[in-house]
């Protein structure tokens, strides 16, 4: 009988021991225990359907043709329509999950419960296109070639090692922008047109998981409600150190490129020695602080010494084995693919497989000998020694604490590797090469920063990119926007730009093997932060830090032979995903976060270094944006100045209607303070828009423009604060002499308990007493303007001085701008011009009327009493 048949009566088996009498607790009655056998069963299963995925997609990765591709189809269509069936088990026969009392068991189901691209909600058919989909965005990235720059007849340049090595080698700039234009058109603009179906689909599998989108998706496995602010955290922590990096080796490309390095800060991406700039140790030459000290690029020693891939691998296998690891098995060494064949097509990007049978762990990698490649080899086997610590887990397991753990294990011991210490060690550095001098640990540390620090912007902005399209940030529905948004990020965060004008015929996104392969990313970026936290972790196990002893710092640690250290990544490797990755993180760290302390200390001596050595080249670490990036920041930066101008001035405006309504000591001093936080906001902002919108003035969009106008001009608030605390205490004090003024009574001058309103207003709008009229408008104007006159002079002055501050010669013409209107005065001159007629004839007729009433209060001037016109005022 076929273990098909098999597996089918067990199930039916298990399912019809789900029945339990009425009214009973299925938990008391064994459903806990029903559940274990289930799972005992899927482990088997599914390991059965892993391996025949394994080995079919191994089979076209490492020969890439129509039936290796058919083949690997079929088997991804089998192994979806096997955890559809496990799905469906689920979801009916174990509906109170959640409720069991083993959390191992919870945790087991909840992860099984996820079913990814075989989510029930695609029917077969549609998963057979979406799988057909990725396919072809594969095989596209993997078998495009390229034309020669010195020949465009040669067009059989593949990626790998060809692309690759003019990117690393060559210093002809009109090259370097030749290939990476070459690349990026006929790799990322063909798969263009299959991507937005790509996100349509992976978005639908994802809300069929119960998540969001196909990003929320990808985020499950760092179970964090906050992982991407989390995420942001750690690059605003690290950001400063990457921007001094930027700023010198910018400085220092400026020596051999000249003019392609531009006022504007941002780097062209092809001078970096990678095709997506993602590394730039390959220029390290154009760059290394101090040339004629020991490098640690080994390359030729290694090649001197006859080294093969095969013997890159061995050297990897004897580091993990003296820390007490595991060695690689039979299997790995015979069924590995660790260099390029010449007989066929195959997917180069260097991986680690696991055939999910506990024994059968391959690498593929098209490895060339070069320190580089010896990075990445241990890298890769770091990969398959986490295989082999956490085999024995149950299937659902069998994977890392969270993604990132799975790219930084490999790393982590390559700190050690690398190491001039460690190098000299294997014989790869001669004995007597110096190694502890100051300009040597620089010349490492660069080196290393070259791969480490330049990496972590683009390790984020990849899935940033791509949550932004699933989540519809950029238009998933008609992606106009697909390589704006792309070069958007790039300049953000990495601070590059694309050697040649790119639009959206381009996909330039797709030119990287991950966007196509359907990878996420994140785990590259997390992986850079974490190594360093298991490194100064595994450092201090095996005594080769010491954070107060200067003679053992962390940049110069080498665990190699250290069983302590290996025990304790063990610990941490062995469990899998079986707990939280905070609880495992804690087991091989100390730490249930990730932390960017760690990546600050070893990089330490080399981020003071180069604060010191931009500020003698006179480089400013950053990079201006494009005015259309700047314009969408600058409405971003608006809302946020909205929303907090809006608070404040409804606090000032609460404080100044207290005191308006009731004048007293307290209320004044609430309402000034309330005030100077105002102008203190008004200044930030404008402090913030001259700094970061310079350019304000040349955006396109008028509205926006015209809103910078208006915030730049910060009236009294220009003033510094000491003037504005006097300024705003003559306005306080001219306003409540103003509102608290008393005047005697005419009929009763020991009655002086009259204010303006309403008893004066009264009086001058009924009364046709002209002296009564006469004596209230003179104690009005003597007792409320006579004592603020030498204070309307202070104020006069210190209004000037901030309209001064706001570019306007006096206060009159800072008034005046709010009319937009050069001729403003003017016009208003001419309005009146064309009033006056209409005014002189009404102003004579009323003196010919009052004079009937107050007679000889008119002479012959023609010019009316002030006090005789029914107000107090104007």
């Amino acid at each position: 009988m076929e273990w098909r048949e098999v597996a089918i009566i067990s199930l039916w088996l298990i399912a019809c021991a789900y029945s339990f009498p009425s009214g009973s607790d299925p938990l008391e009655n064994g459903l806990e225990t029903e559940a274990r056998v289930f799972l005992e069963e899927y482990d088997r299963r599914s390991s059965e359907k892993c391996f025949k995925q394994a080995s079919a997609n191994w089979n076209y990765a490492t020969d890439i043709r129509e039936e290796t591709e058919k083949i690997k189809l079929q088997e991804s269509l089998e192994y979806a329509k096997f955890q559809k069936e496990i799905w469906n088990n689920i979801t009916t026969q174990f509906k109170i999950r959640d409720n069991f009392k083993d959390p191992a068991l919870v945790r087991t189901f909840k992860k099984i419960a996820i079913i990814g691209t075989s989510a029930s909600a695609l029917p077969e058919e549609r998963l057979k296109e979406f799988q057909q989909l990725k396919s072809t965005m594969a095989k596209i990235y993997s078998t495009t070639k390229t034309c020669a720059y010195e020949d465009a007849t040669k067009c059989d340049l593949s990626l790998d090692p060809d692309l690759t090595e003019i990117m690393k080698v060559s210093r002809d700039e009109q090259q370097l922008r030749h290939v990476w234009k070459e690349w990026h058109d006929k790799v990322g603009g063909p798969i263009r047109q299959y991507y937005k179906p790509y996100v349509g689909f992976s978005n639908e599998i994802a809300k069929s998981n119960n998540f969001s989108d196909a990003g929320a998706f990808w985020l499950r496995e760092y179970e964090s409600e906050t992982i991407k602010e989390d995420i942001e955290q750690l690059w605003q922590t690290l950001k400063p150190f990457y921007q001094q990096m930027h700023a010198y080796v910018r400085a220092k490309l400026r020596d051999t490129y000249g003019g392609q390095i531009t006022e504007d800060g941002l780097i062209p991406a092809h001078l970096l020695g990678n095709m997506w700039a993602q590394s730039w140790e390959n220029i390290y030459s154009l760059v290394v602080p101090f040339p004629e000290k020991a490098s640690i690029d080994v390359t030729d020693q290694m090649k001197q010494q006859g080294y093969t891939p095969l013997k890159m691998f061995q050297i990897s296998d004897e580091f993990f084995t003296s820390l007490g690891l595991i060695p690689m098995p039979p299997e790995f060494w015979k069924e590995s693919l660790l260099e390029k064949p010449k007989d066929r097509e195959v997917v180069c990007h260097a991986s680690a497989w696991d055939f999910c049978n506990r024994k059968d762990f391959r690498i593929k990698q098209c490895t060339v000998v070069t320190t580089e490649d010896l990075i990445t080899v241990h890298h890769e086997m770091g990969h398959v020694q986490y295989y082999l610590q956490y085999k024995d887990q149950p299937m659902i397991f069998r994977r890392g604490a969270n993604p990132g753990f799975h790219e930084a294990v490999g790393d982590t011991l390559a700190l050690s590797v690398i190491t001039p210490k460690h190098l000299k060690e294997i014989g790869l550095l001669d004995s007597s090469t110096p190694i502890d001098d100051y300009e040597t640990s620089i010349n490492f540390l660069l080196s290393m920063a070259l791969e480490k620090i330049a990496f972590l912007p683009f390790g984020y902005l990849i899935d940033k990119y791509r949550w932004d399209i699933f989540d519809g940030t950029v238009d998933s529905v008609e992606p106009s926007n697909y390589n704006a948004h792309w070069w958007k990020l790039r300049r953000e965060y990495q601070g590059l730009k694309p050697p040649v004008e790119r639009s959206e015929e381009n996909f330039d996104a797709g030119a990287k093997y991950h966007v196509p392969a359907d990878v996420e990313y994140l785990r590259y970026f997390v992986s850079k932060v974490i190594q360093f936290q298991f490194h100064r972790s595994l450092c201090l196990e095996a005594g080769q830090y010491d954070p107060e002893d200067p003679r053992k710092p962390l940049h110069n640690c080498d665990i190699y032979r250290s069983k302590a250290a290996g025990s304790k990544l063990a610990a941490g490797l062995a469990m899998g995903s079986s707990r939280p990755w905070p609880e495992v993180m804690k087991v091989m760290t100390g730490q249930d976060k990730m932390d960017a302390s760690a990546i600050r200390e070893y990089f330490k001596p080399l981020e003071d270094w180069l604060i010191l050595q931009n500020a003698k080249l006179a480089q400013t670490p950053g990079w201006q944006k494009s005015k259309n990036d700047l314009e969408s920041d600058a409405r971003s930066y608006l809302e946020q100045v909205d929303q907090l101008s809006s608070q404040k001035c409804y606090e000032l405006f609460v404080a100044e209607w207290a005191y308006a309504t009731d004048i007293n000591d307290e209320n004044e001093k609430t309402k000034l303070s309330f005030s100077l936080d105002i102008a203190k906001l008004s200044k930030e902002i404008w402090q913030n828009v001259t700094t970061t919108f310079p350019l304000w003035r040349e955006f396109k969009d008028p509205d926006l423009v015209r809103k910078f106008k208006t915030i730049t001009i910060l009236g009294s608030a220009a003033l510094p604060d000491d003037q504005y605390k006097k300024y705003a205490q003559l306005e306080t004090d001219m306003t409540k002499h103003y509102s608290t003024t008393k005047v005697c009574s005419f009929k009763n001058k020991k009655t002086c308990n009259l204010s303006l309103e309403p008893d004066l207003i009264k009086i001058m709008r009924e009364s046709r007493d002209e002296e009564e009229l006469r004596h209230v408008w003179t104690e009005w104007h003597d007792k409320s303007g006579g004592p603020i006159k030498q204070t309307y002079k202070q104020f006069v002055e210190i209004s000037n001085q901030a309209a001064k501050l706001n570019n306007f010669k006096d206060t009159g013409a800072l008034w005046l701008d709010g009319y937009e209107s050069e001729t403003f005065k003017d016009d208003v001159e001419e309005l009146w011009q064309t009033l006056k007629p209409l005014y002189q004839q009404m102003h004579a007729y009323v003196r010919a009327k009052l004079r009937n009433v107050y007679g000889d209060q008119f002479s012959d001037d023609g010019l009316i009493p002030a006090h005789l016109l029914g107000i107090c005022q104007y």
